[in-house]
């Protein structure tokens, strides 16, 4: 909603928003009360895209060591068959079987690459996180969800459930991007592609001390506003991901409430 009281774009193409009070102090410190009585866990880390890193891998694989394997077992098939000890047909599965070998071998390595990719991926995250639910557990969730509906005129259906994240003073979170460029398969009954990302800030960060939302590809820092919300695009509405909107963190203790918006109503979905 392009009209929405407090809305005002910082950058376009992509376009970035930032909303003015678009919580109330009071709603913050609520959400932020009950997610300290919930209890806040290390976030979990998904290791979006590693069905795409694995067919890459695998092509590679397969045009690469598999092949190195056959060639042996077709170089000394084609002279055996030259020489008339063996038939064509002979040769062609001894240089498949050698490919297949080939294929296993360089499996197991991809498979030992992603789990260290995954155990990676985890240590450039480490924040603390919780999930609310809304109603007594919410602290005041069923208003941010509503606004949410009507600043991106979406059902609640289609949002995940919000998370409160906590940033302590020395948390990492390096640059990454929200979208999955492998969302066709790894989120369908997620609702797919993530298409847009409400950051809402629950405490002040001072300027230049840290805690930024920066936008390293674009240019855009973003200081939290106690009540300020943020949003952003990780795909367009087709789906297709915008590597232009990675964004990270900046050093500094801060507080957010995070909903995303997928491509369509989750599975099982709950109103977050």
């Amino acid at each position: 909603d392009e009209g929405a009281a407090g809305l005002r774009q910082v950058h376009a193409d992509p376009d970035v928003y930032l909303i003015d009070d678009f919580l109330t102090p009071a709603e913050c410190d609520s959400l932020v009360a009950a997610a300290r009585a919930k209890g806040l866990e290390r976030s979990p880390v998904a290791y979006a895209g590693w069905t795409a890193d694995a067919k890459e891998l695998l092509s590679l694989a397969a045009g690469g060591p598999a092949a190195w394997y056959a060639f042996p077992a077709l170089n000394s098939g084609l002279s055996a068959m030259g020489a008339g000890d063996v038939s064509a047909v002979d040769v062609f599965g001894a240089v498949l079987g050698a490919w297949a070998s080939g294929m296993a071998v360089s499996c197991v390595g991809v498979g030992a690459w992603l789990a260290w990719r995954r155990r990676g991926l985890s240590e450039l995250r480490t924040s603390e996180s919780t999930t609310l639910y809304g109603g007594a557990e919410g602290g005041g969730d069923d208003a941010l969800v509503e606004r949410a509906e009507a600043l991106l005129r979406a059902s609640s259906d289609r949002f995940e459930a919000p998370t409160v994240i906590r940033y302590a003073q020395n948390a990492r979170l390096a640059p990454h991007f929200d979208a999955n460029r492998a969302a066709g398969d790894e989120d369908a009954a997620r609702g797919g592609q993530t298409l847009a990302t409400l950051l809402c800030y629950l405490n002040d960060v001072p300027p230049g001390a840290g805690g930024r939302t920066r936008f390293g590809r674009i240019g855009v820092d973003v200081d939290p506003q106690k009540g300020q919300a943020l949003l952003f695009f990780p795909a367009g509405a087709d789906g297709q991901f915008d590597e232009r909107t990675e964004h990270g963190r900046a050093q500094r203790e801060r507080c957010v409430r995070s909903p995303r918006v997928r491509a369509r109503p989750r599975a099982h979905a709950r109103r977050a």
